[in-house]
C-alpha cells in the first residue's frame, strides 16, 4: 500500500519466522487486511486479501478498517462471508455511541482511540 508515510508492506514471513524463533506459536496473529490510510498498489478484491492473510500469513484474526463506520461494517460483512471461520475485528472508528452497531457485525472491536478520548476511568 501507499500511504502518507510511504510504502507499507506486509511482513507475514518475518512475523512467522520470529514467532517460531522465540517459541511463541501460541501467540495469535491479527492481520490488518486493509488500512484506511493507504491505497493498494495493485487491485485485489478485499475477500481475496482476507483469504491470503489467513492462508499465507497464517492470521488467526483479521482487522478491518474502512474510512467510515458504515464502510467498516460493509467490509466486515464481506470478509466474514468470505472467511466465516475466522474472527473479524473492527480496527477503528469505534466510540461508545456506535459500539453496539459495530459489534452486531464484528467479532470484536479495537477501541484505543475511543478509550483515549474518554480519559482515564
Amino acid at each position: 500500500m501507499v500511504g502518507a508515510e510511504g510504502l507499507v508492506q506486509g511482513s507475514a514471513r518475518e512475523v512467522l519466522r520470529y514467532r517460531r524463533h522465540i517459541g511463541a506459536e501460541q501467540i495469535a496473529i491479527w492481520a490488518d487486511v486493509h488500512d484506511r490510510t493507504g491505497v493498494p498498489l495493485a487491485p485485489m478484491p478485499l475477500e481475496q486479501a482476507a483469504r491470503e492473510a489467513i492462508w499465507f500469513g497464517k492470521a488467526d484474526a483479521l482487522v478491518i478498517t474502512g474510512a467510515t463506520r458504515r464502510k467498516t461494517v460493509d467490509w466486515i460483512d464481506r470478509v466474514k462471508q468470505a472467511v466465516p471461520d475466522t474472527p473479524v475485528v473492527a480496527g477503528g472508528g469505534a466510540h461508545p455511541g456506535n459500539l453496539g452497531r459495530i459489534l452486531a457485525h464484528a467479532d470484536g472491536v479495537i477501541v484505543a482511540t475511543a478509550r483515549r478520548s474518554m480519559g482515564s476511568c
